[in-house]
């Protein structure tokens, strides 16, 4: 997987049986107090990320597959990992992992003014936060604006180290 690269993220197991964090936190209160049955399934996907703390915040599927068939998806799993950790798997220093889409994404916008590239983040955000209701069904155009999102982050942070 193309994240492998990528110092903002890391992969671990752990067996919450043996050496859980029990703690909650803000994000998803409680969440951690489970019954005799919630503790004994599996898998329990978390992720952490300095929103979340030492608590994580779960998985929240995003179609009405089993949670392991949908992660078992390669898209939805690098969506998974993109949006919790704020990241991409398309880098726009390299290119590399970028598609056609991506590339002319990139072209765009890596020709604008920095602070036109800081609006368009902002609509994109505005469209997410719409789109990301529960029960959403326009996945496709949620991915594709998540894909601009991070383009747009590498490219204002580019700008700044110019």
């Amino acid at each position: 997987m193309g994240f492998k690269m990528d110092e903002s993220v890391s992969f671990g197991d752990v067996n919450l049986s043996h050496a859980g964090i029990r703690k909650s936190n803000p994000h998803h209160p409680g969440h951690l107090d489970l019954d005799e049955k919630q503790k004994k399934a599996w898998p329990k996907i978390l992720y952490y990320n300095k929103e979340t703390g030492i608590g994580g915040g779960k998985y929240e599927r995003k179609t009405k597959e089993k949670m392991c068939e949908e992660l078992g998806d390669f898209d939805y799993m690098v969506d998974y990992v993109s949006e919790k950790a704020k990241t991409s798997l398309c880098k726009v220093s390299s290119a590399a992992f970028c598609d056609e889409e991506d590339l002319e994404y990139i072209g765009v916008w890596k020709k604008k003014w920095r602070r036109q590239c800081v609006n368009e983040l902002k609509r994109v955000d505005g469209d997410l936060l719409v789109l990301q209701e529960p029960n959403n069904t326009k996945l496709d155009e949620v991915r594709l604006l998540r894909k601009q999102r991070n383009i747009l982050r590498q490219l204002i942070t580019l700008g700044d180290e110019l």
